[in-house]
């Protein structure tokens, strides 16, 4: 079985973890040494399902996720563009393809697509709940349930709001999910507390089933 222990489909660090690691001193005539590095064993953590196979697994392969995020601010206007693509789906695993369009001061720059691998199961980090790792942010609090309809279909979606942090300062994020919705993120604002009076909204276009 494959197992993400991290959540996120790879295991990428603790196989680097694993390798000798050279070591060189400062004199040149000093010989290399090697360090083994020991991993830890994992086996003790709960193994739990993991929430993004947990809901791709509900809809189709081909089924595809049209968003649109509009960043503002006093230098002009962003458009993000990002479509979701379910590409695979087994037992162990299920594939999805992201691809992004940038649209800024009329150019158009499309970036290649790439995938993303969500295992059935991964270990969970001690300390931490399924609850907790399936929030937008440890730090996010619901606030409420709103209906939002995509695509010609309503749903209840659940408001949660909570704050972050980047290079330019703080910032106000508000979130709806659903588990029904392909991806669950049915749509985001952000609200950047800096000079620039920056604000991003990003929202679900349209949903493509097969």
């Amino acid at each position: 079985m494959n197992i993400d222990i991290f959540g996120s489909g790879t295991r990428t660090l603790a196989l680097l973890c694993a390798l000798p690691v050279p070591f060189v001193g400062c004199d040149a005539q000093t010989k290399a040494k090697t360090i083994s590095v020991a991993v830890p064993s994992m086996d003790h953590l709960p193994l739990v399902d993991h929430p993004e196979y947990q809901n791709w697994t509900k809809f189709p392969i081909g089924t595809t996720v049209r968003r649109r995020n509009e960043i503002a601010n006093d230098q002009g206007l962003v458009v993000v563009l990002t479509t979701l693509k379910l590409i695979e789906v087994n037992e162990k695993m299920v594939i999805v393809e992201s691809q992004t369009t940038v649209e800024r001061e009329g150019t158009i720059d499309e970036k290649p697509p790439q995938s993303f691998e969500y295992y059935s199961k991964f270990r969970l980090m001690e300390g931490m709940t399924i609850e907790r790792y399936s929030l937008p942010s440890p730090s996010a609090i619901k606030t409420g349930v709103e209906e939002i309809e995509v695509s010609g279909i309503k749903y209840d979606a659940d408001v949660f709001e909570w704050e972050g942090n980047l290079e330019s300062g703080k910032v106000g994020l508000k979130q709806w999910r659903c588990n029904e919705f392909p991806s669950r993120i049915v749509k985001t604002e952000t609200n950047y507390r800096d000079s620039t009076n920056s604000k991003a909204s990003e929202w679900t276009v349209s949903i493509l089933r097969p």
